[in-house]
Order: structure tokens, then C-alpha cells, then sequence
């Protein structure tokens, strides 16, 4: 199975989306969340890497939560975060929205990684290893990703033996709201994550 498996969909918001545009969407999202079924994102095999099994000691598994929405601002796509959420409890999912930018994770670099792991970054590995689905929603920054998005994935990436083991063997949606069209964050996203 390829990493790629990892990354099912790309949902776009514009910046001022029509109200027939906003319901096509969450539309199209409910029948996402209906087609990721986790348990077919994870290999037969067990001694797959390229896979998350829930049985890793390094994932403290906390209350799960069918769809955890990453909002990788506090503006327009936590407010967008926040009506995936509704709109996934709505279909009957437990959904939590994570705002990032409230995590107080310092800047990933190898003199900030010698200087030890973050406080927060235990307690944020575990509530993404308790989800069974994810949507990442994230701002365009200068055509890529913005570095509160990229500095956690670098710290989360940094634990345990495999990198790949809490982004692998699960269906992550990814949607922006962006001042235009979005395409290079989400291009951007979906090469981190089958990276990942």
C-alpha cells in the first residue's frame, strides 16, 4: 500500500463562496466522512511501517474522536475547521476542532530538538493518535504551508523510531480558505502527507 493512500481528498473553500458553493461543500464532506472507513487505510500486514496500528506503545491513545479538525490558523480556517466539525456531528461523527496556533510549540530546529521535547507536544501526538480521520485546514502562506502547520508536523515527526507512524493508516481530508485559489497550499499538503 502506498503512502498515499493517507491523503483520500482535496476540498477547496474559496474566499467568498456562494451559499449554493457552502452547500455543495459540506455536502461533498458528509459523503467523505461516509467513505473514509479507517480500517481499510491500514495494511494486513503487521509489520507493515508505512502504517499506524493502534497497538504502538509511543501513541498514548486519549478519548477518540471520529474526525479531529486541525485548524492551522485562528481566522478564516478555524472558522472553516469549526463548520467541518458541525457539519460532521451533524452525520452523527464526535468531532473536536484542534486550533494550532494555541499550541505553544517552539519553532522545530535541531538546536530546539538538543534542548529537548516541548511540554505540549505529548498531549497533541495523543489527541492526533485518538482520531480516527482527519481535515487539515490551512491558510496559503507564500504559496506553501504556513510554519505553525510545518513546525508541528516536524516536531511530531521527530518521536519514536518511525516518523511515518501517527500519519500513516488513516484518511485525512484537506480543505482551505484562502485569499485565492489555494492551489499551492494544497498542493503542498497533499506532497507533505504522502511524504508522510
Amino acid at each position: 500500500a502506498s503512502p498515499l493512500q493517507a491523503v483520500n481528498l482535496i476540498v477547496a473553500a474559496t474566499k467568498s463562496p456562494r451559499a449554493e458553493q457552502q452547500a455543495g461543500l459540506f455536502t461533498l464532506f458528509s459523503n467523505v466522512l461516509n467513505a473514509l472507513d479507517p480500517a481499510s487505510f491500514h495494511s494486513p500486514n503487521p509489520t507493515d511501517k508505512l502504517h499506524y496500528h493502534p497497538e504502538t506503545p509511543a501513541m498514548t491513545v486519549q478519548t477518540p474522536t471520529n474526525v479531529l479538525v486541525i485548524a492551522a490558523s485562528n481566522g478564516h480556517n478555524l472558522q472553516l475547521a469549526e463548520r467541518f466539525a458541525a457539519a460532521a456531528r451533524q452525520q452523527g461523527h464526535s468531532a473536536a476542532v484542534l486550533d494550532l496556533t494555541t499550541i505553544n510549540l517552539p519553532l522545530f530546529t535541531p538546536l530546539a530538538q538538543v534542548s529537548g521535547t516541548p511540554p505540549r507536544l505529548a498531549a497533541l501526538e495523543a489527541q492526533l493518535a485518538a482520531s480516527a480521520r482527519w481535515v487539515i485546514c490551512s491558510p496559503e502562506y507564500n504559496g506553501s504551508i504556513p510554519p505553525v502547520l510545518t513546525s508541528a508536523i516536524a516536531w511530531l515527526s521527530v518521536q519514536g523510531s518511525d516518523f511515518r507512524a501517527l500519519f500513516n493508516g488513516r484518511p485525512v481530508a484537506i480543505a482551505t480558505h484562502s485569499g485565492g485559489a489555494g492551489y499551492g497550499v494544497l498542493t503542498a499538503m497533499r506532497l507533505q502527507l504522502a511524504h508522510l
